[in-house]
């Protein structure tokens, strides 16, 4: 599992979306980063006001009713201090009232994975690897993308021993990633181009191998942003994001690299030899 220092490196080199989220573990739909939601946001600003407009109402009974009326007659104060009571007893109940229609379990913050997984399953995906699949691996990419380049390199050796990779294109990381993405897409061999892509990859300079395409077809273009949406919604901030299901069905999801050590577990294949010495630190 990826510790707080290779998080951060799995994403330094990614342009990161606005949605600011996730810190690189692998989550499932019970295990999902808190985030504040817009009900929580509202739930706060209620809550706020409610206390305000009681505390106002308290200090006025206490100055007018109080302070300026030391001497009324006798039984005052004990009618004072029922007001104040009722006062205060009030406001909680409107706090508790407001907050009745908030939600107020992780689950009801949490992404709906299953949802999800179907609306990925119908993507247009670059397909690589095992043509009768023992396992399939979505993997959002961008093709300029440095730690999409090395998860292409981890999970490759699993596709000889029965994993699908279906690759889903983004677009965000630099101008060319539109038209790499493009090139990749409209090539009449996709997993070619892919290929040509991460063998020619340019780590010094984050650049893609293959060449981009000048005039993207607007179609793509809508796609490439419906892909970006979709990653957005399962939670990544960027790039590489994985899902898949593992052998109950249950949706899993993954922010960047993933360890070497739990491929064997999200493939549900045997674990493959891997020497690349650009993985050495994900082992």
């Amino acid at each position: 599992m990826p510790d707080a220092e290779d998080d951060a490196s799995n994403i330094g080199q990614s342009a990161v979306l606005p949605v600011v989220r996730g810190n690189g573990a692998s989550v499932g739909s019970s295990h999902h980063p808190y985030t504040k939601s817009k009900s929580t946001t509202k739930l706060v600003a209620r809550m706020t006001r409610v206390w305000g407009i009681g505390r106002l109402c308290t200090e006025w009974i206490n100055k007018t009713l109080i302070t300026q009326a030391p001497k009324r007659k006798y039984g005052m104060d004990r009618m004072m201090r029922a007001v104040l009571a009722l006062g205060t007893a009030l406001t909680l109940v409107s706090t508790v009232v407001c907050t009745a229609d908030m939600p107020t379990t992780r689950d009801a913050r949490e992404p709906d994975y299953q949802t999800l997984f179907a609306q990925l399953e119908k993507t247009d995906v670059v397909q690589e690897g095992a043509t009768e699949a023992k396992s399939v691996l979505y993997v959002f990419f961008d093709a300029n993308c440095f730690y999409c380049h090395l998860t292409w390199k981890a999970v490759h050796p699993y596709e000889a021993v029965g994993l699908q990779v279906r690759w889903v294109p983004v677009a965000y990381q630099q101008p060319s990633s539109v038209g790499r993405a493009a090139a990749i897409m409209q090539a009449p061999d996709r997993a070619a181009a892919l290929r040509v892509n991460e063998i020619g990859y340019n780590a010094a300079r984050f650049d893609g191998g293959i060449q981009p395409m000048d005039k993207v077809p607007r179609t793509l273009l809508a796609k490439l942003q419906a892909n970006t949406q979709l990653m957005r919604k399962f939670g990544a901030p960027a790039t590489p994001a994985l899902a898949w299901k593992d052998r109950d069905g249950k949706v899993r999801f993954k922010i960047g690299v993933p360890r070497l050590s739990e491929l064997p577990t999200m493939t549900g294949l045997p674990a493959q030899p891997i020497d690349d010495p650009e993985l050495a630190k994900f082992r």
